[in-house]
């Protein structure tokens, strides 16, 4: 018998946070653009309907929807049950895995 865990920061970041956190981590300005709402529930769309039809998983179009929503992930169970507590903050995550990936 096992359980599922899903393992997150305390708070959520928003995307301009998480952007700016790859930005300071790899030390290269990251460009963004907002997105009009219809555009990622067009982009929701398309993914929903290439998954129904054709059974294949459009990634960009998947992913472009999901920067529509706002999502995020309790980690309650993981403290409760596990005595989960996050060790780094998101910046410090990033550069961690950056510098590691490019050393």
């Amino acid at each position: 018998n096992s359980e599922a865990f899903l393992i997150a920061d305390q708070r959520p970041y928003s995307v301009k946070e998480l952007l700016g956190a790859i930005s300071s981590a790899s030390r290269k300005p990251v460009r963004s653009f907002g997105l009009p709402g219809f555009i990622a529930s067009f982009c929701s769309s398309v993914a929903d309907i290439a998954e129904g039809v054709a059974g294949a998983h459009l990634a960009i179009p998947t992913m472009v929807s999901e920067f529509g929503k706002h999502s995020f992930c309790s980690i309650d169970k993981a403290q409760r049950e596990l005595g989960y507590q996050p060790q780094r903050s998101l910046a410090l995550g990033i550069r961690e895995a950056w510098d590691q990936m490019n050393s």
